[in-house]
This record gives structure tokens, sequence and C-alpha cells, in this order.
């Protein structure tokens, strides 16, 4: 059974709808650099969590912000089941294409300011969270039998315990893949 308020909402969403088929179906330029420079970056070591690199001493090399580096690695290295070091040390790099890491994802606000905005594309009013800081950070396994979820959970836990004065504070983990293209 409906309600009346599910009826308007339907007849809202098909006019948001017709604006979106619209949108898509007009030809666009790309917006290639539109967004403005990357952070600045900086090469981190990770061991995988589900792939062999086969020798003892080898890591892998990935890219990651210099302030998601700067506001995670302590959390992350506090914990016994997950690493990242900006120092090669004495290993050495192995190559392996397509490989992505294991990331922590920290969004954070001191408190809950809730902004209205309208969306460009449908016209439609949509709440966000204003003055919220997100910082990323790839994290690997310090042993082979390592769990990459066990270490994420002791991860998110240090993180939320270390900032509980926040409004928001969320902590969420992308796992680490590897494409075969």
């Amino acid at each position: 059974m409906s309600r009346y308020s599910d009826i308007r909402r339907g007849a809202q969403l098909a006019e948001a709808q017709q604006q979106y088929i619209q949108h898509i179906s007009t030809p666009r330029d790309p917006n290639i650099g539109s967004r403005g420079p990357r952070p600045p970056q900086k090469p981190v070591y990770v061991v995988p969590y589900t792939f062999d690199l086969g020798a003892v001493d080898e890591v892998l090399q990935v890219n990651n912000s210099v302030t998601g580096y700067a506001a995670l690695a302590a959390n992350i290295n506090g914990v016994a089941t997950a690493e990242v070091t900006d120092a090669l040390g004495a290993k050495n790099v192995a190559p392996m294409n397509g490989f992505r890491p294991a990331r922590i994802v920290w969004v954070s606000a001191a408190n809950k300011t809730l902004v209205a905005k309208r969306s460009e594309i449908t016209n439609q009013l949509y709440g966000s969270y204003a003055n919220t800081t997100r910082h990323s950070c790839a994290f690997g396994s310090t042993a082979d039998a390592d769990d990459m979820h066990d270490a994420f959970a002791a991860i998110k836990v240090a993180i939320l315990a270390a900032n509980a004065g926040l409004e928001i504070n969320r902590v969420s983990l992308t796992r680490e893949n590897l494409s075969y293209r």
C-alpha cells in the first residue's frame, strides 16, 4: 500500500530522471584537468596480504599522499598485523603490475554541520557535511599468516580511540586487488 508522500516523491524523481537523461545524452567536453593538481605524493612500501612475492626481502612500492601517510601511518604501524613504511631499507622492490594495496580511508570532522547542496545534474537538493577531511593510506602485512580484515579491525579501533572527540569519525577499508589486464 502506497502513501501519498511516496506518490509525490515519485513525481519529483521522474523530473530528476528526465534531467539526468538529458545530461547524459548531451555531448560535453571532457573535464580533464579541471580539478587542479593532485596532492603531493610519496612512495611507500607494503607487503601484500593475498599475493606471494616469492622472497622474504621483497616489498611493493605504491604511491600515497603525504598528508594521508602523516595522518595514518602511526595508527597502522601500531597494529601487530599491519605495516607501511616510507623507507625501503635493506629490502628490494618487487615488480607487480596492476597491484592495488589495501587502504584505510578515514573521514573526519570536528562537528556535524549539515549543508544543503543542489545537484548540478538533477537539480535535486541533498545534504552534505561541511568541513570534512578525508585521508587514505596504504597498508600491508607483517607476516604470511596475517589477515587483512583482522588488521583493518585493529587499525579502525586505534583510529577511533585516538580521535574520540570528533563528531564525524568514519573509517573504511578498500581491499587489495590485483588486475590481470
